[in-house]
């Protein structure tokens, strides 16, 4: 562990050059709610876990909107309580307790892979959305390498690999089960559509790869290769980005 320590303050000195903060999907949050919220506003932070949407605004040295009031929203009540947002929610995604018309916005990153059926979840969305109200997912690609790999390897591993990155063993219980039902362009369209909500941004990201950094240098290195190409090649970050991020809207 020590040694894996080592590499990632090695490979993160490297990767921060070739892959910054702000060209990554992780900025798209922060745009699209201050582009819709005015003023005073609620943004639910959907499926949250332990994990606080905000710690985007201070990565690039900004904070956020205080007039904007962020509810961390989660299924698991003690992940939840983990998570640093003072205002948290415990309740099911299909089953929101907000009044209909009531949230300007919802963020969900890295939730939906792990929905059996996202059609509830998007409906329910809807209905409690204003009219002009997004919900903004940042979800894996489903035809990613990481994705395909996840899909065929056991929870434990997922585990290991977590603690590995030096990650600390509380936060073992936010990894979950994969599903990928909502995890391509395809996937998307057929959800939305049958959730009437339209789909105003689909967009692929590709970004530092972030479950090598604490192998050897060269090793890392070589991945950072293999995304660089496919951040380069438009046709292929589409069908196997390692990111799908979307705005959809009630209209």
């Amino acid at each position: 562990m020590r040694l894996a320590a080592t590499f990632r303050g090695m490979n993160n000195a490297i990767t921060g050059s070739w892959f910054p903060p702000e060209a990554g999907y992780q900025a798209c949050f922060k745009a699209e709610i201050d582009g819709r919220v005015k003023g005073e506003g609620i943004v639910v932070d959907l499926g949250c876990g332990s994990c606080d949407v905000r710690r985007h605004w201070l990565r690039f040295g900004d904070r956020t909107n205080t007039s904007v009031r962020l509810v961390a929203c989660d299924l698991n009540w003690e992940r939840l309580q983990r998570n640093p947002n003072e205002c948290r929610v415990g309740a099911d995604a299909c089953s929101l307790p907000f009044a209909s018309e009531s949230v300007d916005v919802i963020v969900a990153e890295n939730m939906m892979e792990h929905v059996t059926d996202p059609l509830p979840i998007l409906i329910e969305c809807g209905r409690v959305l204003k009219k002009g109200g997004s919900f903004v997912f940042a979800t894996p690609h489903k035809y990613s390498y990481i994705a395909l790999l996840s899909a065929m390897t056991p929870l434990r591993f997922h585990q290991w690999v977590h603690t590995f990155q030096g990650n600390s063993e509380g936060e073992l219980g936010d990894i979950c089960e994969t599903r990928y039902r909502f995890n391509s362009a395809s996937d998307v369209r057929k959800y939305g559509r049958a959730a009437n909500l339209a789909i105003r941004k689909l967009e692929f990201f590709v970004g530092a790869p972030c479950y090598t950094c604490s192998l050897p240098p060269p090793l890392h290195f070589t991945f950072m290769l293999l995304h660089k190409g496919l951040e380069k090649i438009r046709f292929v970050r589409e069908r196997a980005g390692i990111t799908l991020f979307g705005v959809l809207e009630r209209t």
